[in-house]
């Protein structure tokens, strides 16, 4: 029998303010950056562009600081002679960015700012459009396992369908609130969605109906600033995303509800 859940640690983790305390001087070094997730299908759609996350870096020598998906000193160019391109970041979530490059023929190629080549992409303008439609959320359960490192915290959503066959992650959202305006009318003024976090999924999930969405280790774990698990009674909402960034619409919203504490081991 297939299990269709997931459990892995996707989308990644900050740097705690209380790195430099005398508690954490034990933990490894924080070390990540810039990952590029356009690699399979390296067309570009008009809708879309390169999605960049990020992952461990084993050779950093000093601890990394900041969004890893913010990388202003990447560029792209067509080797023409007008040299880099215009490259626009949009940020998605926390360590979540796409780069969308300015129209230009031929074959283009991406670097870091030490010019080494991070991936090569042509723009398609006749690629389709996007056409995910919105997870359906059933779920979001919160759970904490005591730990001699502090408490390690998981968070686990549960959706009627697999996320669709183009996605490469999901974004996790603070939902949408409705607060009264201050008008005589007393009219309602909707907020917009906050993303709080991102977690990856893998090539093969057409089974997988159940994701963690959050999940970090204590005190040496390692969060993307402004990432942060869903708090209890919290309404949170979803939306998939494919390689090329483009976002699904999103989720209606769901309450996520705490589990008891998993006793230490």
């Amino acid at each position: 029998m297939i299990r269709n859940s997931l459990v892995m640690l996707v989308a990644p983790t900050v740097v705690i303010a209380a790195w430099q305390s005398q508690a954490v001087a034990d933990c490894a070094m924080p070390a990540y950056a810039g990952d590029v997730l356009t690699t399979r299908v390296t067309k570009l759609p008009a809708d879309g562009g390169i999605l960049v996350g990020w992952k461990y870096d084993a050779h950093a020598t000093t601890p990394a600081s900041g969004d890893a998906s913010d990388q202003p000193t990447w560029t792209i160019s067509n080797g023409k002679a007008n040299a880099n391109l215009k490259l626009k970041r949009v940020s998605l979530a926390p360590g979540l960015s796409v780069y969308q490059p300015a129209p230009a023929p031929g074959t283009l190629t991406l670097a870091d700012g030490k010019g080494t080549a991070l991936g090569t992409f042509t723009l398609d303008p006749k690629a389709a459009a996007n056409a995910m439609v919105a997870p359906v959320a059933l779920s979001v359960a919160l759970s904490e396992t005591p730990s001699r490192r502090g408490n390690n915290r998981h968070v686990l959503a549960t959706f009627k369908d697999a996320a669709p066959p183009e996605a490469v992650a999901v974004i996790v959202y603070q939902a949408p609130v409705q607060a009264k305006s201050a008008t005589a009318k007393g009219a309602a003024a909707t907020t917009a969605p906050v993303a709080i976090s991102f977690v990856r999924i893998p090539d093969s999930h057409d089974q997988i109906k159940e994701v963690q969405v959050f999940r970090d280790a204590g005190y040496c774990g390692v969060l993307q600033p402004g990432a942060r698990p869903p708090a209890a009674n919290e309404r949170v909402a979803f939306a998939w995303v494919d390689a090329f960034g483009r976002r699904s619409p999103l989720s209606a919203p769901v309450v996520a509800k705490a589990a008891d504490k998993t006793p230490t081991p």
